[in-house]
């Protein structure tokens, strides 16, 4: 397809473009039959989609533009993540546990501590991944608009400056079951502890990404992305969990069949 690239705005061929890489679909993309994208219309039929959610909006020269923080994004929600310690509560902890309702839910199990991480890779990763999603014109993104933000979020992916940690702060939470890697929602925009941002779901994570001039309230401040610093992933039961539920909601009461794509 011949196209103008939406990012150097030429007439160029316009590839594939994964929003959230293929590589973290991996546990669904692995299972025996192709996935499938359901929606919360009732009228609508389950689609299969055999490689992924992806648009053409950018030429093979501007996609490849993505593919190192791409790369480093599969190490570390594929390797880093699963490999890191578990955090056990404890009152001295500085993260905001209590705010997210975390305690207890784990047998005093917390999350993960990963103690080395590449803030900047790791931030114009998702960064990257807002950006892209707010471009692309598939239905699993339709949620996702930047508007003013757009530009500058590209700038910031395009000159590799990450910038603050409060400038469009970002903190993860897993689940504790691998069930839920098997699961992709659409991102959303969440309102959260009174500032906006979006909810992304990728290899088993829920990653929130601050879209809004306000700081992020004390003490949640204290879970997002920081350089130089460990980074708390947090656990959430999967089994109980309203996502869980979301999904077990939708698969009842989706129209029986299906379209390959």
């Amino acid at each position: 397809m011949i196209g103008v690239c939406k990012i150097c705005n030429r007439d160029r061929k316009l590839v594939n473009s994964h929003i959230i890489p293929r590589s973290l679909y991996r546990g669904i993309l692995a299972a025996a039959n192709a996935p499938s994208l359901y929606s919360t219309d009732p009228k609508a039929f389950p689609k299969k989609s055999r490689i992924g959610v992806y648009a053409q909006f950018l030429c093979m020269e501007c996609e490849t533009k993505f593919n190192h923080w791409d790369k480093y994004a599969a190490q570390f929600f594929l390797q880093d993540v699963p490999a890191a310690p578990a955090v056990v509560y404890a009152d001295d902890l500085v993260f905001a546990v209590e705010s997210l309702g975390l305690i207890g839910q784990n047998s005093g199990v917390l999350g993960k501590k990963i103690v080395e991480f590449d803030y900047g890779m790791l931030k114009l990763f998702l960064l990257s991944v807002l950006w892209r999603a707010a471009l692309c014109s598939h239905t699993f993104f339709r949620n996702v608009t930047l508007v003013a933000h757009e530009r500058p979020i590209l700038d910031m992916v395009l000159n590799s400056g990450a910038g603050d940690p409060d400038l469009y702060a970002c903190f993860l939470i897993s689940f504790d079951d691998p069930e839920a890697s098997k699961v992709a929602f659409c991102p959303h925009r969440l309102k959260f502890r009174g500032v906006n941002g979006y909810r992304f779901f990728m290899a088993g994570c829920s990653v929130f990404i601050k879209v809004d001039s306000r700081p992020m309230p004390v003490p949640d401040a204290s879970n997002i992305l920081r350089p130089n610093s460990p980074l708390y992933v947090m656990h959430r039961k999967w089994a109980n969990s309203s996502e869980r539920r979301k999904v077990l909601d939708i698969a009842a009461n989706a129209t029986e069949g299906g379209r390959s794509s």
